[in-house]
């Protein structure tokens, strides 16, 4: 979609005429919910059900909430951050209900997975490990680290992880790259 037709859409879900605004909530869904669907799926890789369950609820906030966009033509980042925050509070909820419900045996095999016996694995693999291991304990981490990857400025991070200024995100990406470099520093000493 277009970011004429999002600043067309912004006027139908701010009208006060019922049919406008029935239509602007048809459009919506219509336009935007498959592509939220794959959006989880392929940035935050969620399950099809997640995906469909957090698409419903950002399209729902989106309905609710483009009143308080005041300018027209920032309505299509707008919804982008609102269907971005929706998937990282789900992922912290996710993570809070893994801590809640962790045992002692759990948290040694934990322990156990983070020390790999590298000698039969090859340094890609171990990466790809580590990577998966940093994302399931740090998913906000892991995602500022991904955006700044993609080429996202520290003011964009910011926005999107729910950072005071710029230099904070940028004190933040540092400390991620340290915490991801104790999953993934040993893979160095493969060959």
């Amino acid at each position: 979609m277009e970011s004429k037709k999002f600043e067309e859409l912004h006027a139908l879900l701010v009208s006060n005429d019922d049919n406008q605004l029935n239509r602007g909530y048809q459009i919506l869904f219509e336009s935007l919910r498959n592509k939220m669907i794959g959006h989880y799926i392929k940035k935050f890789k969620l399950n099809e059900e997640s995906a469909q369950d957090l698409a419903h609820e950002s399209l729902i906030t989106i309905m609710e909430k483009a009143h308080t966009v005041k300018e027209p033509k920032a309505f299509v980042g707008w919804c982008w951050i609102v269907t971005d925050r929706k998937a990282l509070d789900y992922l912290r909820k996710m993570n809070r209900e893994k801590i809640e419900f962790n045992t002692d045996k759990f948290d040694i095999e934990i322990k156990q997975q983070k020390n790999i016996n590298v000698d039969n694995i090859d340094q890609r693999v171990c990466i790809q490990k580590g990577t998966e291991r940093f994302k399931e304990e740090y998913p906000i981490r892991h995602y500022a680290l991904e955006l700044f990857a993609q080429g996202y400025t520290h003011a964009e991070i910011a926005q999107l992880i729910d950072k005071p200024t710029p230099g904070a995100t940028k004190e933040f990406i540092s400390q991620c790259r340290k915490i991801i470099d104790t999953f993934i520093g040993h893979c160095k000493e493969i060959k």
